[in-house]
């Protein structure tokens, strides 16, 4: 079971920054509404190239408690926490991750290091990984447009967003201690084919193929909400809560193995912050990561 949480999580981040990104606007006169503003920002997409951003991700469930005593013996506490703190670097056509996930399980803590890098050759995004000391390689293929587009435009996220759940708020986001900027708040969702496309192209990472199972995730939709400088009009933050896909996905999962025992999810969150736009960054990967075999 923790093996599926962990392989679903991870499986997740690489793939979902494949569809993400940001954009810039131009000032309007008036108030616009939530579709014009989406409109205008998912147009603006492709003008950012380059920058930094920060990815974040937390997840917090329990399982069974007496699953849990069969695979760690007495034990009174079933909780299961992930949370990963990553820095993005991207230029057009490659990307960097680096940071760490930290996991607890029980009593267990695990901290897992995490740095990668995905490029795009030919009509594959080749992504080396770092594991422990050892570099390994993986090859997804390239679903549609170009990596710039999917990569740091975020069309296919963006234009994923179902019209008829857009609402809108007013927001003053934290960005760190020192500042804060004032957002509109795009509250919408997305589903469908964008949904399919994200965990398609998961499964296609060797050993995760079948990690839905006969899960349909076309059927199902999950929250989206954009941050929008107010000024700027530019997107700063994308957040996703995956809670109730996840703890549905779960419990799919365990009636396929034959048991009616699931997991109790109670938050599952990724957020992506612009930290900074069109500065000049340079990504290259290290030779012993161009010398890794191939998974």
């Amino acid at each position: 079971m923790k093996g599926k949480i962990r392989r679903l999580c991870l499986t997740l981040l690489i793939p979902l920054l494949l569809l993400m990104g940001c954009g810039q606007g131009r000032e309007q006169a008036k108030e616009p509404s939530a579709e014009e503003l989406l409109k205008e920002v998912i147009s603006n997409q492709k003008q950012l190239k380059s920058g930094k951003m920060q990815m974040t991700m937390n997840f917090k469930a329990a399982m069974p408690l007496e699953e849990a005593q069969d695979l760690l013996g007495d034990v009174q506490n079933s909780a299961i926490q992930m949370d990963m703190d990553a820095e993005l670097q991207f230029q057009e056509e490659r990307m960097r991750m680096d940071g760490e996930l930290n996991m607890q399980i029980m009593s267990m803590k695990i901290p897992v290091p995490i740095e990668s890098y995905t490029v795009k050759s030919g009509d594959k995004y080749v992504t080396y990984t770092k594991n422990g000391e050892e570099w390994q390689k993986s090859e997804t293929d390239v679903s549609g447009g170009d990596m710039g587009a999917l990569v740091f435009a975020g069309q296919e996220l963006y234009q994923g967003i179902q019209d008829e759940s857009l609402t809108m708020t007013e927001e003053t986001l934290e960005l760190d201690n020192e500042t804060s900027t004032e957002c509109y708040v795009i509250h919408s969702s997305i589903g469908g084919e964008v949904l399919n496309s994200l965990f398609s192209m998961a499964g296609q990472v060797p050993g995760q193929e079948n990690v839905l199972g006969d899960f349909r995730i076309e059927d199902e939709k999950v929250d989206l909400d954009l941050y929008v400088d107010k000024k700027e009009k530019e997107i700063i933050r994308t957040r996703i809560d995956m809670r109730q896909l996840m703890e549905k996905m779960m419990s799919d999962l365990t009636a396929q193995s034959g048991t009616d025992q699931t997991m109790k999810v109670d938050k599952f969150q990724i957020a992506v912050t612009i930290k900074e736009r069109g500065e000049t960054v340079e990504v290259e990967v290290p030779q012993e990561a161009l010398d890794a075999e191939e998974l």
